[in-house]
């Protein structure tokens, strides 16, 4: 009987630490998975608006199509389901001197976490930011 209660004592603390451990790493191992299965989009276009707020890009237009466009035209095509809107707050990952150099009439290529359902369209959170060599 002394036997069987000293071998149950022993096992009871080892089995309470281990089950508390493997919780813990399947919960870390679960963020870690869900980190990197989350999808991405990557959305390419034109600038056509900045403001304090944040950009808005579109996306089926060339250069040539938005010159000779003035400012409210161009914001414009943004509420005309042709662009995405990204806001600035949603952009803690890019540093704050590419957001600085970003301007109207700029061609960028943005990957961000979602597209919202909402007009203009809400890019989400904003992964990365690349400029385009302006030829």
């Amino acid at each position: 009987m002394y036997r069987t209660c000293l071998i149950a004592a022993s096992c009871l603390p080892m089995l309470l630490i281990s089950a508390c451990s493997s919780d813990s790493q399947v919960k870390e191992q679960q963020a870690a998975a869900e980190e990197t299965t989350q999808p991405y989009y990557t959305t390419a276009g034109y600038i056509v608006k900045k403001d304090e707020t944040g950009v808005g890009v579109v996306t089926d237009m060339t250069k040539a199509e938005l010159m000779g466009k003035n400012e409210e035209e161009l914001a414009a095509l943004l509420y005309e389901a042709q662009g995405i809107q990204f806001d600035f707050t949603d952009m803690e990952a890019i540093p704050e001197e590419t957001t600085a150099a970003l301007h109207i009439g700029q061609q960028v290529t943005i990957q961000h976490r979602m597209l919202g359902l909402s007009n203009p369209v809400h890019g989400g959170e904003v992964l990365e930011i690349e400029i385009k060599e302006e030829s």
